[in-house]
């Protein structure tokens, strides 16, 4: 049996509608002042440099350029990313300076790996966390260097260090130095 609604049913319906509504329009998203650039912004890499065999990555610690095994991860480093890895008897892949366009910011985290705990009869043994990776990816198009996919900087925090905060303008500015201008 349908029982059709009534006009009181549909108006409590609509009123929840706009509650709803009204109530996630005037939230404030906590990391909308986070972002390092503005999308659509153009920035400057002042890099010349060759990506390192079996990576994709040009690292950046301490305004200079390291090696993966390099990188202290107790401080903020950053990344430029390209699309593809470099293989052996392949072309040399490289980023020159250039102008890129910001399309996209990504803010994100991720565990090193989940607190464990493993049990048997006679003990516990209780494994925590490694910590978690902040990260702050800036998304790039240029068509003279279409293989560079992102900028990103890092930031490694151990178990208790964790808050809301991403590596922002100014930490992009101290990791990279002369290598990046941003708008």
């Amino acid at each position: 049996m349908y029982i059709q609604p009534t006009g009181l049913v549909r108006l409590v319906a609509a009123l929840a509608l706009l509650a709803t509504l009204g109530g996630c329009a005037g939230m404030t998203y906590q990391y909308t002042n986070q972002p390092a650039v503005p999308i659509g912004s153009s920035l400057r890499l002042n890099l010349d440099a060759d990506v390192a065999a079996d990576q994709n990555r040009i690292y950046i610690q301490n305004q200079m350029i390291v090696s993966k095994a390099q990188i202290d991860k107790e401080q903020m480093y950053c990344s430029v990313v390209l699309r593809e890895y470099q293989k052996a008897g392949k072309p040399q892949l490289s980023v020159t300076p250039g102008e890129f366009k910001v399309w996209r910011v990504r803010l994100y985290n991720d565990f090193i790996h989940e607190p464990t705990i493993y049990a048997n009869n006679d003990d516990r043994y209780y494994f925590p966390s490694d910590g978690i990776d902040f990260r702050t990816e800036i998304h790039l198009k240029s068509s003279e260097q279409p293989n560079v996919r992102a900028l990103t900087c890092t930031e490694h925090r151990g178990e208790y260090k964790y808050h809301n905060t991403y590596p922002n303008r100014s930490n992009f500015e101290a990791v990279l130095g002369d290598f990046v201008s941003l708008p």
